[in-house]
C-alpha cells in the first residue's frame, strides 16, 4: 500500500520535470532566487534532476545506523520528482518503512548542500544578464554589419548556388566571445528581418540567455516520436514550414527571458510538426516575407541526441535538421538558420568528419556531401571584454 502511494505521488510529480512552469518577468516572478534560500526548496533549484538523485542515493549509501530501513528502488532523475514540493515530514514516504527520522535528516542534508549552491548560481545568471543589458560597444556599426553582410552573402549564395546543401552556417566560437550578444544586437537593431531565437543549454550547464528545461525535452520528444531517422526528417521539414509560414513572431527580450508568448508559439510549432499530413514536402513560404533568420544557440545539443535508420546507423538530430533544411524550396522566401555553439571543432557542424582526424562523434554524413557544398563558417569575432564596456559594471562584479 505505502509503495502504491509512493508511485501515485511520483507520477503526479513527474510532470514537473518534463515541463516547467514558467513565471514572466512582468509580474516580478523569476525562475532563480536572488537571496540565499533559507530553507531547501527543490522547486526552486537549478540542480539538475539526476545530480540531486545521485546525491540521495550516495548520502544514503554512507548513512550509518540504518537499522532495516530501505530506500525505495526509483531512478535518480524520478527522486527529484518525487521531492518536488512535498513538505519536510513527508520524505519519510522515501524509505520502507517510512523513517520520519531518517526523512528529516535527508531534508537538512539537501538543504545544507544545495542552498548555497543555488545562490552561486544566481550570482553568475544574474552577472551574466546584466552583461546583455550593458551598451554594446560597435564603432560606427562595423562589428554587427560585418556579420549582417555575411548573413546575406550566404542567403545569396544559397539561393544562386544548387550545390549548397542547405541554408545554415556555424557561428562557433570560445565562451565568452560575445556570440550571443551578437545576436541580440542584431535582433534589435536590423527589423527588416524576422528573428527567432532558441537557446537549447542542457539544463547542468549554467549560462545566460536562461533554457526552459522542456524546451528540449519536448523538441528531442517530438523529433523522435516516430521512432526512426526518417520520420524525424519529416517532423523537422514540418517544423521548418510553420516557422516559415508564420509573419509574426515573439521578440529577442521574450525569447530571452524565456516569457509566455516565446513558450507558447514555440509549444505551437511543435504542434504543428506533430501533425499528421498526407505532403511531406515542404511549403513554399512567400518571398514577400521579411526573410527569416534562425538561431539555434548551444547547438551542440543536437549532436548528442541519435535516432537509427533503416540501415541501423546511428544518426544525430543535427544531422537530421541538416537533411529537412536540404529540402527547402529555395524560391520562397528567404531563410537562414544560424548554429551557435561554443566549440573548438567546426567540423562537428560545418565539413565532413573525414577532414578532421581528431573527430570523436560517431557522425554519418549524408550521401557525398563534401565540404565545398556547405556554407562557411563565421569565426572573426572581437572579445566580450570588447563589446562591454567594464566601467558599467559595478566594482567587484566582474568575471573572469
Amino acid at each position: 500500500m505505502l509503495l502504491a502511494m509512493l508511485l501515485a505521488m511520483t507520477v503526479m510529480t513527474v510532470p514537473w520535470i518534463i515541463q516547467t512552469k514558467y513565471r514572466t518577468r512582468k509580474g516580478g516572478g523569476s525562475r532563480f532566487s536572488s537571496t540565499v534560500l533559507s530553507s531547501w526548496n527543490i522547486k526552486e533549484s537549478d540542480i539538475p534532476a539526476d545530480i540531486i538523485g545521485k546525491e540521495v542515493k550516495r548520502w544514503f549509501k554512507k548513512l550509518k545506523n540504518k537499522g532495516g530501513t530501505k530506500m525505495h528502488d526509483m531512478e535518480e532523475i524520478y527522486i527529484k520528482g518525487f521531492l518536488c514540493g512535498l513538505d519536510k515530514d513527508k520524505y519519510k514516504l522515501l524509505f520502507d518503512p517510512s523513517s520520519q527520522q531518517l526523512g528529516n535528516q535527508l531534508y537538512d542534508h539537501l538543504n545544507v548542500t544545495y542552498s548555497k549552491s543555488v545562490s552561486d548560481a544566481d550570482k553568475i545568471l544574474t552577472l551574466n544578464k546584466d552583461a546583455f543589458n550593458l551598451s554594446y560597444i560597435n564603432p560606427k556599426g562595423k562589428i554587427t554589419n560585418k556579420f549582417l553582410n555575411f548573413i546575406e552573402y550566404c542567403m545569396k549564395k544559397y539561393r544562386a548556388d544548387s550545390t549548397i546543401f542547405a541554408p545554415y552556417f556555424v557561428l562557433c566560437q570560445s565562451s565568452g566571445y560575445g556570440k550571443s550578444r551578437l545576436i541580440k544586437q542584431l535582433a534589435l537593431q536590423h527589423l527588416e528581418y524576422s528573428w527567432l531565437y532558441f537557446c537549447l543549454r542542457k539544463e547542468d550547464k549554467y549560462g545566460y540567455p536562461e533554457t526552459p528545461v522542456s524546451l528540449i525535452s519536448n523538441l528531442v520528444y517530438t523529433v523522435s516520436a516516430g521512432g526512426t531517422a526518417e520520420r524525424a526528417v519529416v517532423i523537422f521539414k514540418k517544423w521548418i514550414d510553420f516557422l516559415c509560414s508564420q509573419s509574426s513572431y515573439p521578440s529577442w527580450n521574450e525569447m530571452e527571458s524565456v516569457e509566455e508568448p516565446a513558450v507558447e508559439f514555440f509549444l505551437k510549432s511543435l504542434a504543428a510538426a506533430s501533425k499528421k499530413k498526407s505532403k511531406n514536402s515542404t511549403m513554399l513560404a512567400p518571398e514577400t516575407l521579411s526573410p527569416l533568420i534562425v538561431v539555434l544557440d548551444e547547438a551542440s545539443t543536437l549532436l548528442e541526441v541519435t535516432l537509427i535508420d533503416v540501415k541501423g546507423r546511428k544518426i544525430s538530430l543535427f544531422r537530421l535538421l541538416r537533411r529537412a533544411l536540404s529540402a527547402f524550396n529555395r524560391l520562397g522566401r528567404r531563410i537562414m538558420f544560424i548554429l551557435i555553439d561554443t566549440n573548438s571543432r567546426i567540423s562537428e557542424f560545418s565539413p565532413p568528419s573525414l577532414l578532421d582526424p581528431s573527430l570523436r562523434y560517431g557522425l554519418v554524413d549524408d550521401g557525398a556531401v563534401e565540404f565545398q557544398d556547405l556554407l562557411p563558417p563565421y569565426y572573426n569575432l572581437n572579445t566580450a571584454d570588447v563589446l562591454a564596456n567594464y566601467r558599467a559594471v559595478k566594482k567587484g562584479d566582474m568575471v573572469p
